[in-house]
């Protein structure tokens, strides 16, 4: 009897769940450490420059916003489209101090942490009833995933012009599907006020998380309207405002001349080209399913614990769910974690790493509420059958298995922990720390900022650095000014040049006295 009661204490889900959240936020920590020696690169510099150099002359704040707004004027025309996305781009954080800039990163990890709690937590307290000791198994474990394994970390977390484009417009859209519920079954019309800001905001950013967006409004006053509740219905049609600013805001961003200027001569609506899309989806999307599964193994190294943890946690008695269609289920899922290739697809530019992050997210989320879906079905079946949940044995009997399979996954864990942490942020960020390069990059970029401040060097040389700077964004300056980093650093600081040379070369210089 003791051995069982110390058993079940020493493998219960409470301990098991923080356990996880203890593992999750250690994983952070590299993360936020290096973010204290993030600096801007390229299109920060770039798209920051308006407003920096007002700020640095003292102007006002109508001159700022002047200033700001003539510039994203300009982009539209010449650039690119997503003009809101752009405006965030003018006050990338080093616009306010070289330093601010390390806060980038943060709101990176708060977009993404912050939007999966409010989403999971919410959905999980209304519908599905997941027990609280699992439901914080879960989140630890995709929140964790999602930020240690996403493709292009670079760009995802530690480069602002392409985190506010992606990873912050994935965490608002988490926040938006609890947004689009509460004001469909509650009577605060406040939801209503959020979901037009969200979805005017939206319409201009990154399209991935446009196309996101789109699909489930529509689907969600899709069916709102053919069902009998009047209330609803009216509420649907509410909704039709910020689906409509939404598309008038993708309206704008895609008929945006710089978008025409990047896409040459193919560029605009094709039939035939949208036909190919939705099939090169498919294809794209199938095909990812067991590449990433390989190449984050880590998932399926501990989907059995996932899958008993939800299995002993489920409660049926509280869940809202009905588990009936599993495959129509899985299907929706599949079809509209698919749907996020077609901006690609469909542009056929070499696409941003951002847009890989947003994939890779979908994707994670998609498939945890598959297995969920599956093991609910399952469950309750047996359940509806035997008047009973257990399809593996008695309590005792899954106290032995749960047992079982974390031993085993904390074993395997120890045994191949860096092959699977291979290619993870913590690995990353902890080989760069380590190896003493954080410590050099730092050197370096003080170097070189105290050479772009100095306000009596109008035409810089500075030494070069390499681009392979763990997990920061870095774009090279070279030895061509007109070269598009360079031009960029030049315009941002004032300068009327901007050129880098090998380290010998410009040690050679400052001994010469130029």
């Amino acid at each position: 009897m003791k051995t069982k009661i110390k058993m079940e204490k020493v493998f219960s889900y409470k301990t098991l769940s923080w356990g996880m959240i203890v593992l999750f936020l250690l994983s952070l920590f590299p993360i936020l450490y290096c973010s204290f020696f993030d600096y801007a690169t390229g299109d920060d510099l770039w798209e920051g420059a308006a407003a920096y150099q007002i700020l640095q002359q003292g102007g006002t704040l109508r001159e700022l916003f002047s200033a700001v707004f003539s510039w994203m004027k300009m982009d539209y025309l010449g650039w690119q489209g997503n003009w809101s996305s752009t405006f965030l781009w003018c006050f990338s954080p080093n616009v306010f101090g070289e330093k601010a800039y390390c806060i980038t990163p943060w709101i990176g990890l708060c977009s993404i942490c912050a939007g999966h709690w409010y989403c999971f937590r919410y959905f999980n307290e209304k519908y599905i009833g997941l027990r609280k000791e699992m439901f914080l198994f879960l989140y630890s474990l995709i929140t964790l995933f999602a930020i240690q394994y996403m493709p292009y970390i670079r760009g995802g977390i530690f480069w602002y012009s392409a985190m506010i484009n992606y990873t912050f417009p994935y965490g608002l859209t988490m926040a938006i599907f609890v947004w689009i519920d509460k004001f469909l079954n509650g009577k605060k019309y406040r939801y209503l006020v959020f979901l037009t800001l969200a979805f005017s905001f939206l319409g201009g950013s990154g399209y991935l998380a446009i196309v996101l967006n789109f699909e489930i409004l529509a689907l969600v006053i899709v069916y709102q309207l053919i069902k009998k509740d009047r209330c609803k219905r009216k509420k649907a049609l509410l909704l039709g405002i910020p689906f409509i600013l939404l598309l008038i805001g993708f309206a704008v961003s895609a008929m945006s001349p710089g978008n025409a200027i990047r896409g040459g001569e193919g560029y605009g609506f094709d039939i035939s080209t949208v036909i190919l899309t939705l099939k090169e989806c498919i294809v794209q999307g199938l095909a990812a399913v067991p590449k990433t599964l390989w190449e984050v193994k880590v998932i399926l190294f501990t989907l059995p614990l996932a899958v008993i943890g939800i299995w002993e946690n489920l409660d049926l008695d509280k869940t809202k769910l009905k588990f009936q269609h599993p495959f129509i289920t899985i299907a929706f899922l599949f079809l509209v974690s698919c749907s996020v290739y077609a901006p690609g697809i469909y542009s056929g530019d070499e696409l941003s790493g951002g847009v890989y992050d947003t994939i890779y997210f979908v994707f994670i989320l998609f498939f945890y509420l598959s297995v969920l879906y599956v093991v609910g079905y399952i469950k309750t079946r047996i359940d509806v059958k035997k008047n009973e949940s257990r399809l593996i044995g008695s309590p005792q009997t899954v106290l032995r298995i749960r047992a079982t399979v974390l031993f085993l996954t904390l074993m395997l864990g120890l045994i191949g922990g860096k092959y699977l942490l291979n290619g993870s942020a913590w690995d990353t960020c902890v080989d760069f720390i380590a190896s003493g390069q954080l410590k050099d990059f730092e050197e370096q970029m003080q170097e070189r900022l105290s050479i772009l401040h100095d306000p009596s060097i109008k035409e810089v040389v500075l030494p070069e650095m390499n681009d392979q700077q763990g997990p920061f964004m870095h774009m090279p300056l070279t030895s061509d000014p007109k070269s598009y980093t360079n031009y960029a650093t030049a315009r941002f600081y004032g300068k009327d040049s901007v050129i880098a040379v090998p380290r010998e070369e410009y040690e050679a210089l400052q001994e010469s006295g130029r």
